[in-house]
């Protein structure tokens, strides 16, 4: 962390030496005193995502060079501000899938469930949860989940964590972030924390090479009666016209699809569920 702050603050420096501004002249744009711009950009203060939005206005800062600061802080720039097509979610969703027979589910910008199939209903029994609002988060750390997962629940939790806290960074400073969060924090205490702090650290030190990785491509294991099966985790994102992404979990391998077949002839009718 110590080190970003060093590379962000003197990329922070440099842009106001570049538009001759004074530390004086340039500290009301951040809306902080001129020591505290002046520590920010000697890197003894870390500069936030506030921070670095206060530049991209003030300076006026073109895209290379907001891409530029974004980089040297280790952080994921926010999305091009643009309102999402608003779409019915039966509508959407729906044919979408009634025709994927690998498990899927639908989920907003915030991480709640919004609907999935028959077979994500089967092994995971979404409907009967009473949560409300349903999210993704609170599945993983779901009996249901703790059973499906058996040995390797905490590692699987820890990499939806990990792809949570990175996949909601462009929509962190919204207050429906901070109400998820706290909300997240509210059912299930310090487990939660735990692996919330965890992912925190990870990507700090990992910095924006780590915060471009997303969960796309990740192996995940669950326990079935037809044996463990062993997925990969694939993941389609909508949010450029709408504020939704889709996940498919596909059997890896000959075996997994084997195993995946046998599960799937117990599973019954095809259906779509929505959460509201």
């Amino acid at each position: 962390m110590k080190a970003y702050a060093r590379i962000a603050g003197a990329a922070l420096r440099r842009l106001r030496f570049e538009r001759g501004l004074t530390l004086r002249q340039a500290a009301p744009f951040f809306s902080v005193s001129v020591a505290a711009l002046s520590r920010k950009e000697r890197g003894i203060d870390q500069i936030s995502r506030d921070d670095i939005r206060h530049a991209i206005q003030g300076y006026r800062l073109k895209p290379a060079e907001a891409a530029e600061l974004w980089s040297a802080a280790g952080m994921l720039p926010d999305l091009p501000a643009h309102k999402p097509v608003q779409v019915d979610m039966r509508s959407f969703a729906g044919p979408l899938l009634i025709n994927l027979l690998f498990p899927a589910f639908v989920i907003d910008s915030f991480g709640h469930i919004k609907a999935w199939n028959h077979a994500v209903e089967y092994m995971w029994e979404f409907s009967q949860d009473e949560q409300v609002p349903l999210h993704l988060i609170s599945r993983m750390f779901s009996r249901r989940a703790r059973v499906i997962l058996g040995d390797h629940w905490r590692s699987e939790a820890s990499k939806f964590v990990v792809d949570f806290y990175r996949s909601t960074l462009p929509v962190s400073g919204r207050p429906a972030y901070s109400r998820t969060i706290r909300m997240l924090e509210e059912r299930h205490g310090d487990e939660f924390v735990l692996l919330w702090n965890e992912a925190h650290r990870l990507i700090s030190e990992g910095g924006s090479n780590a915060e471009l990785s997303d969960i796309s491509g990740m192996r995940v294991r669950y326990e079935s009666d037809s044996g463990p099966i062993e997925y990969l985790v694939l993941q389609s994102a909508f949010r450029f016209s709408t504020p939704y992404a889709l996940f498919i979990h596909v059997p890896y391998g000959h075996d997994n699809h084997l195993r995946y077949e046998t599960l799937f002839a117990t599973m019954g009718p095809q259906r779509v569920y929505f959460a509201e």
